[in-house]
């Protein structure tokens, strides 16, 4: 079976491929990514994932006003 990557665009084997599962706001989605855009694909995922948690935070803080 052949992927096409999300990030590049190539088509690759099964084996070659790394497939993530996520929800997102249109429901669940998935992402076909090869081994070359895989670590650009996990440091965006981390940077998403910091701004997540520093908004959930900075909506927790009790305003004076």
């Amino acid at each position: 079976m052949k992927y096409i990557c999300n990030q590049c665009t190539n088509i690759f084997e099964a084996d070659d491929i790394t497939i993530h599962y996520k929800t997102g706001e249109k429901g669940l989605e998935i992402a076909s990514i090869c081994q070359c855009c895989l670590d650009e694909y996990l440091k965006k995922l981390k940077v998403d994932d910091n701004k997540k948690i520093d908004n959930n935070e900075r909506m927790k803080m009790k305003r004076r006003w």
